[in-house]
């Protein structure tokens, strides 16, 4: 099918338009399948080898359909395999461009069990777009009594491809501004900080915590990447920085202990950094990790009136949720305050519900961020680390 230019110009605006909108490359797919009397059309965010999706959009496809097939179907369809292969910044059609012919594809599990009730017999796809270790990928389905794709409309849709290319480009560049813009925010914290992006690579370290990586042999950065001393505490955080960074916003952080010789434990807090999004959010949400070193031996100073005022809590949980800022586990907790690690538990679960948060690391974020907090050197804020220091 032909677009007119009147329909053609709609169809740029409506693309250019979606980087700015919440919904606008919803906008635009929907605009797609009505212009192009197509069945249905899909944009996967794909990982490099493109078999595993990140984030989607799709219009005029049931929402538990297009689910089956992020989640399982997607590497069933007969034409991914070679798709890999193909020249990327081009769609193919499913028909004309591929070795899997049309009776090949009925007999396919993907078709018989997946596309088949939906009425979904041909289709055009391709990678419109690379950008680090991401892959954007366009689909466009027909039903059988639409027909394949043939030349001309393959020629109508690849017209559209350097717009669609162009206008994820401005969407990427919208996204590092919104992720600088909530990097800057973190950097407002005022514990030490590094920040690890989605490749796992550390792209900003505070003042501070360049302090800590030149005074310790315990951490260290090589080859863009942080380094930690044991080799259990190197496996601990990298564990966490995969379900940090890899979680489009199931991972409430970790806490990670830090052994130093002679010297108390660091404690790193590591939180996934969210810019705001939508559940139309095109491209994945965690682009990075924020790690905030907590020392043992400085003093954290909380205004408990203040923190309690603020979060709403009671003076144990004031206590509880301040000792977490100061990197203190419930099992120290318990001993520095006379408690059962079941008190210390039950209050920790009381201050994760009314401060909506779900994890330590979630919470002493929370706490070092407050305007209750300020940090200075000082003393050990509890018995116990004094102990440990003498014994």
């Amino acid at each position: 099918m032909q677009l007119s230019e009147r329909q053609r110009q709609a169809l740029l605006d409506s693309l250019y338009l979606a980087p700015f909108n919440d919904a606008g490359w919803q906008q635009f797919l929907n605009e797609l399948v009505g212009l192009m009397d197509v069945r249905s059309a899909r944009m996967l965010i794909l990982n490099r080898e493109a078999d595993q999706v990140h984030s989607s959009i799709q219009a005029n496809t049931d929402q538990s359909a297009h689910r089956a097939y992020v989640d399982h179907y997607v590497n069933l369809c007969p034409w991914r395999p070679e798709l890999k292969q193909k020249t990327p910044g081009k769609l193919y059609s499913t028909f004309l461009d591929f070795s899997c012919g049309q009776k090949d594809y009925y007999r396919s599990e993907f078709f018989n069990d997946w596309a088949k009730p939906l009425d979904i017999h041909h289709g055009a796809c391709g990678t419109v777009w690379s950008h680090d270790e991401l892959n954007v990928q366009l689909l466009v389905q027909r039903t059988g009594g639409q027909g394949h794709f043939c030349h001309d409309s393959m020629r109508t849709l690849n017209e559209l491809v350097p717009h669609i290319r162009r206008a994820l480009h401005i969407e990427s560049l919208q996204w590092q501004q919104r992720y600088q813009q909530a990097a800057r925010y973190q950097q407002h914290n005022c514990a030490p900080m590094i920040l690890i992006n989605a490749q796992g690579r550390v792209v900003y370290t505070s003042k501070e915590a360049e302090d800590y990586l030149s005074d310790t042999g315990a951490m260290a950065i090589r080859a863009e990447q942080i380094q930690l001393r044991p080799q259990r505490a190197q496996q601990t955080l990298l564990a966490t920085l995969q379900e940090v960074l890899n979680s489009r916003r199931g991972s409430a952080g970790n806490i990670v202990s830090v052994e130093r010789p002679g010297q108390p434990d660091l404690r790193l807090l590591v939180m996934p950094v969210h810019p705001d999004a939508t559940d139309n959010s095109l491209f994945p949400v965690s682009a990075f990790a924020a790690i905030f070193i907590v020392d043992t031996e400085s003093e954290v100073k909380i205004n408990q009136p203040l923190l309690a005022e603020l979060l709403g809590l009671t003076n144990a949980e004031t206590r509880t949720a301040a000792a977490v800022a100061r990197g203190m586990s419930p099992a120290e907790m318990a001993r520095c305050y006379n408690l059962s690690v079941h008190t210390v538990r039950s209050q920790l679960k009381s201050v994760f519900r009314k401060t909506g948060t779900s994890s330590q690391a979630q919470l002493g974020n929370l706490v070092l961020s407050s305007p209750a907090t300020q940090r200075t050197l000082g003393q050990p804020v509890c018995g116990f680390n004094q102990a440990r220091k003498d014994s």
